[in-house]
Formats: C-alpha cells, structure tokens, sequence
C-alpha cells in the first residue's frame, strides 16, 4: 500500500514533469534535426561550401563566367535542398506535437504507463536507499545482515572475499548508531558500519581487507550501479541537417585520419582534470591553436578523446558545438615513395580541405616529426604557418614536455600559433577512480572478478616501485599485465598475490620473499620516520624510496643502499635523520659511525679512517667499529677493528 501511494505521488508530481521535459526535448530535437532556425538565414549558401575563387591577374571574361556559373549553381543546389528541408522540418512538428498530446493524455488517464520508469529510478534512487534505512531500523533483523542483504552488499562481499557469517558471527550491532543518520549513497551506510565499529579491523585483515577496502568497494558499486538516469542533462548527439549542409567535403582528409568521437573499442572516461578540457575549448575559440604536453602516460590521449566526445554530443559552447576532432595521420606521407614536393603538395591539400571544411579541428601527435628536417627529413612548417596565419585552421598538437623544449618552442615561426597546455600527473586518488573503471570494464569483457585487494596492490606497487612511468598509465599497464597473467593460468578472480607475481616479474621486486615484518616496516617506513623527526618531507621521502628499493632487490646488491648528502643549518636535523634512519633499519644507534670532518684537516688525518691491518678506506656499507683506544703505535690509530654494517653521516 504504502509503495502504490508513492508511486501515484511520483507519478502526478515528478513524473509528470518528466513527462514533459520529454515532450519538450522531443519538440526540440525536431527543430534541430532540420535545423530549421538556420535553413531560412542560409537559404542561398554554397552547396557544402563548393565555389570557385581562385584568383586570377586581370579581368579574362572566360574565367569570370565560369566561376559565376558554377557559383550560381552551387547556390542554386543549396536553396533547393533547403527549401525542401524547411518544409518537411515544418510538416514533422505537427505529428510530434500531436503525439507528446496523447502520450500526455496517457499518463494523466492510465498511471501504469509510468511504473517501468519509475522502478528504474527507485531502485538505484532514493527509495532503496530509504528502504534500506527502514529495514535496518526494525527491531529483530540483524543489520549486518540487512546492510548485504542487497545487490550492493553482494558486490561489496564478492570484491573483498568477505564471509557474510563470519561477518554477522563477530559483529558488535549495538555499536550503531542511526539517529540523524541521513545516507546519501550505499557508501554512507557502509561509512556507518566502519565508524561505528560494529566489527573489529582484525577480523577483516584474516582475508586481507581493511575498513578502507569495504568503503572504497561500496563506492565503486556507487560508481557503477546506483547513478539513476537524467531527466535534465539531454543532448542532441548529433548535428542538424541544415547545419551539416554549411560544412564542406573532406574526401581525401577522411582517407588518412581518424574521427575520434568515433566509439572506441575499449577507452577510459576522463576523471578529474575537466579543466584542462575546458582550458582547451577557451584557446581554440580564442583563435589559437593548442599545443598539449605532458608526460608519456599521464592520459595526454585520454583528454583529446574527451574533447572530441563533447564536441560531437554538442556539450560545448557555441563555437565549438558539433565540430568534428580528427587526428591526422601523417605516417603516409614517411612512407609513401614519393618525393620532397609531392609529400608538400599531399600534405597542403589535407590542410586546404580541413580549413576549408569549416568544422575540423586537427589532432596531430608528435608534430616536432614534421617540422624538424633532421629527424625525418620533412620540415612542413612553412605549409603550416599559411594556413594558420589565416586562422581559419584549428589544431590540437600532443608532445611530450621534453619534445615541445627541445623542438616547438625554439621554432618562432610554429610555437607563436600556439598555446602551450600542460597535462599533469593525476595524484593517487584520481588514478584510483580511472583504475575502478577500468576494472569495471575488465570484469564486464572477460567475465572477471578482481579484488580491491588487487588493486589496491597495484596502486600501491605503481607508488612505490614504477617510478619511470607516471599515474594513470602505470596503473592500467599493471592492471593490463595482471589480467593477461590470469588468462594463461586459466583464472577467474583476481588476488593481491596475483598482482605480486606480475610486479615481481616486471621490475624485479621480490615482495614474496619478505616477511611479514619487513613488508609493515617498508609499507609504514615514511610514517616511522616522521614519528622521530617534523618536517623534512623531501629527505624523508627520497630515504625511504631507496630504502624500499634496495630491500626488494631493485638496486644492485653490490652498491651502496643510498648516499645521501645532508645540507642545512645547525639544529635542522640532519643528525638526528641519520640516527633515526639506524635505529629504524638497523634496530640501534649503536650501527651508526659519526665522523667530524673539522678534526680532518690534517694532511696525515687519513690514517683516522683507514684500516691498519688491510689499508683499506670504508665510510659506509661494510664500515669498522671505531675504538677510542689507541694502541700508541699510530698517531689516532684504529686500536681494534669490528667490520659490520652501520649507517654513516
């Protein structure tokens, strides 16, 4: 009873205006698609911009007849085909006029008709959310039973490896507390358990799991399953008719290029950095070019494929709306067996079209290829500069950093044409979202399992051990590597020990072998060493990763773990970062030797640090024990010598 009361509420009230914008939006999508605001303004233009205006010297009527002919033509074409088009635009409005009228009727008369939408939105939306609230308020129902009890708790179970029983066996339910408790998302209630205590970290941490772990699981199912459908947010998708006509032909630019609103076979959506999108659709309508740099793998490609996306669904302004993002291929023109001017001559025609078109934005990557004779031999600038210098010829370059310093911006006559936009790395936690989406897609494609132990194995392996290759990149290439791993094993769910076997085998790191211990100590090593010194956090961090790499084996065994030079005032800490540093890895103070080089400006002070017996310096690694007993016979000599491993300063 209480779900039919709601649903007539929603029908009469929040359906109904749904309806509507529907009907609106349907209104709307038939003026566009005709593009019947512009058919009248344009009625006379060009046939998809076809005329002829070559200039020529003098007056030569042959020549002046000619372009008037195909001139009036060309028009004559396009006011036909518009004029039919405003007409049949026109007639189409009626019958959606009069079907938005009877749907309309229909929903007033027959509430049914709105019940399929209506669970749509519900199930994901606020009612289960509310449902799941009153359920877990009922006196007699266990609420770690409730709170599983659901699509999202099984998600959240199957992603973790957690045991409901074992879960509901050692649970502390009187430790909830629902009062002015308002959930959100499935992931404030799992917010609730974690904060609450209603089970001890321990009991998780029996399967490798954590409190993070369920909260980031509940937010990925968040992520994935619990976003309803807009009601508001509608795009056309598409350009008109009318709109296309004013468009010119690009038959051979179509030929080698690619457009990238085109579905991809497997992409990543772009999370975070929305400004950078936004950056690039302001400097393009400015009427500059955009060159985009970064490193290789920060998700430089990623960024254009989004631009490209809007651009094509009409999410951008007015003079970006609807152009078509194409990336050149000019590969052709390295390979072709043509020579110097032809490969100019080809190359010019592809720009002529894509100006001429008046809706193509050029992709070019690694520009510096062809406008640097040194390096291929080709060197287009001067074709560039022509049509850029018309700014009627709009480009998106992708370089990385070090390509565009080297080679683009010494080059005046390129780089004034554009604006550099620097993609920077994204930080942890927006790899972590790039990463939970393309599992999401990997578990659809393959029929996979993947823990968040897993990846949260791969975000934390790609922090601390990948260190040549940047965020989002490391990650997915990781994440790459894992499931083709399982595919030859015949595997189904991935593990965290999954990921360990990979990382081993691509950088060499050896997390098997270490023991437990070890593996705290280097998973906590920054935070143990901040318990003992404040501040410092470069030489902090620069310690600890050399640290980490040398005791997995990334580093050569038969040099030292880290030479590191101190510089600072008095009173810093750099003493004290030295004996913590012994005391965390060591166990003591007592495996660290201290040299004062002030008492070292002697010529004959070297004796100080050098071994009698085998003459042989060592100030780090495989050091001596100094004794402050002299036996006499050397002036500061070492009386008794004890070889082990210390850390110097």
């Amino acid at each position: 009873m209480i779900f039919l009361v709601e649903f007539i509420f929603w029908h009469y009230s929040a359906g109904l205006t749904l309806y509507l914008h529907r009907w609106l939006f349907l209104m709307r999508w038939t003026v566009h698609y005709f593009s019947l605001p512009l058919l009248l303004p344009t009625l006379f233009s060009p046939w998809k911009r076809l005329v002829d205006d070559q200039p020529h010297v003098g007056f030569r009527p042959d020549i002046f007849f000619r372009q008037l002919t195909f001139n009036l033509i060309s028009r004559s074409i396009g006011a036909v085909v518009r004029t039919f088009l405003l007409i049949i635009g026109t007639l189409t409005l009626f019958p959606a006029f009069f079907a938005g009228l009877a749907g309309f009727i229909c929903w007033l008369v027959l509430p049914p008709v709105g019940l399929p939408y209506f669970l749509l939105r519900e199930r994901h939306g606020r009612r289960f959310l509310t449902g799941l609230l009153e359920r877990l308020q009922q006196a007699g129902r266990h609420p770690v039973g409730v709170l599983f009890a659901n699509s999202a708790g099984k998600f959240v179970l199957a992603h973790t490896g957690l045991d409901l029983v074992q879960l509901i066996k050692n649970s502390s339910p009187g430790n909830l507390r629902l009062s002015d408790f308002n959930p959100e998302s499935y992931s404030d209630f799992m917010a609730l358990f974690t904060r609450d205590r209603v089970w001890e970290e321990r009991l998780l941490q029996t399967k490798g799991a954590n409190y993070q772990d369920l909260l980031v699981s509940a937010q990925w199912w968040d992520s994935v399953f619990s976003s309803p459908p807009s009601d508001t947010q509608m795009h056309f998708g598409r350009p008109g008719i009318g709109l296309e006509l004013l468009y010119g032909y690009t038959p051979q630019l179509n030929q080698y290029s690619e457009d990238l609103a085109a579905p991809q076979a497997f992409t990543h959506h772009l999370i975070g950095r929305q400004d950078i999108v936004s950056r690039i659709e302001r400097t393009l309508t400015s009427g500059k070019s955009v060159i985009l740099t970064g490193l290789p793998g920060v998700g430089k490609t990623t960024i254009v494929l989004e631009f490209a996306r809007r651009a094509a669904a009409g999410e951008l302004g007015p003079h970006m709306v609807y152009k078509r993002v194409m990336e050149l291929n000019y590969n052709f023109l390295l390979s072709e067996n043509i020579d110097l001017n032809q490969k100019k001559t080809k190359f010019s025609e592809l720009l002529l079209e894509a100006a001429n078109a008046g809706n193509v934005i050029l992709v070019i990557k690694d520009l510096y290829r062809i406008t640097h004779s040194q390096l291929e031999g080709l060197d287009f600038t001067d074709i560039l500069e022509k049509y850029m210098a018309a700014k009627n010829l709009k480009i998106i370059a992708v370089s990385s950093q070090m390509e565009y310093d080297r080679f683009i911006a010494p080059n005046a006559r390129l780089s004034k044409f554009f604006e550099p936009i620097e993609a920077v790395a994204p930080g942890v936690d927006i790899a972590q979202k790039i990463l939970f989406e393309s599992a999401s897609l990997w578990e659809k494609q393959k029929s996979l399992l993947i823990s968040v132990q897993a990846l949260r194995a791969i975000l934390d392996g790609c922090d601390r051990y990948i260190t040549d290759t940047p965020f989002p990149e490391k990650a997915l290439e990781l994440l790459d590597f894992v499931i083709t791993f399982m595919e030859t094993q015949s595997k189904s769910h991935m593990t965290a020990d999954d990921v360990n076997v990979v990382l081993s085998e691509k950088t060499g790191i050896s997390l098997a072998r270490l023991s437990q211990k070890e593996k705290d100590l280097l998973s906590r090593l920054e935070d143990e060493l901040h318990l003992r010194l404040v501040g410092q956090d470069a030489a902090v961090s620069l310690i600890a990763k050399s640290l980490r790499a040398r005791t997995v084996g990334v580093k050569n065994e038969d040099r030292p773990i880290g030479s590191f030079l101190f510089l600072g005032p008095t009173g810093v800490g750099k003493t004290q970062t030295a004996k913590t540093l012994a005391v965390i890895y060591y166990g003591s103070q007592s495996h660290i030797i201290r040299f004062d080089m002030a008492e070292f400006t002697e010529n004959k002070a070297g004796v100080h640090v050098m071994n009698p017996i085998q003459g042989e310096y060592s100030l780090c690694g495989d050091a001596f024990d100094i004794n402050s007993e002299s036996d006499g016979d050397h002036d500061g000599g070492l009386a008794r010598t004890q070889k082990k491993r210390v850390t110097c300063e």
